[in-house]
């Protein structure tokens, strides 16, 4: 399978599978393609960071847990994110909750191939760059 794109925000290479975490699109992912690995879109994930902070949010909070996805690998990730976890456990505990809950589903791209994942996430921002222009 190839890669595709489209204006439903879903792209895919090979069995790797990236979208919102929409339960009807999920489900019909799941449905189409039984094999493939699924992975929130960590754009989708930090654009909600938002409805988990005080109104008067904390950009480095969001910030640094954006670094996350810099890493190469899932290792460096985890390790960032424990300590991510413990700076900012007391300060915000609604988005702490949040993001121990949901973040995981976002690492999937650890699993692939180097020369994939980088394709996937350049990939992956060339369209919400589109989608923000359009």
């Amino acid at each position: 399978m190839s890669c595709l794109s489209s204006n439903s925000g879903v792209w895919w290479v090979g069995e790797f599978v990236v979208s919102d975490d929409h339960a009807g699109l999920r489900q019909a992912i799941f449905d189409l393609l039984p094999e493939a690995a699924w992975q929130c879109c960590c754009v989708h994930l930090l654009r909600n960071v938002v409805d988990h902070l005080p109104r008067k949010g904390d950009d480095d909070c969001r910030a640094e847990l954006g670094w996350i996805y810099d890493r190469r690998d899932l290792e460096k990730a985890l390790g960032d994110l424990a300590a991510w976890l413990g700076k900012w456990q007391g300060r915000h505990p609604k988005l702490w909750n949040w993001v121990e809950d949901n973040v995981e589903e976002t690492f999937a791209f650890h699993c692939l191939r180097r020369e994939q994942a980088s394709e996937e996430r350049w990939r992956n921002t060339t369209a919400h760059l589109q989608r923000i222009a359009d």
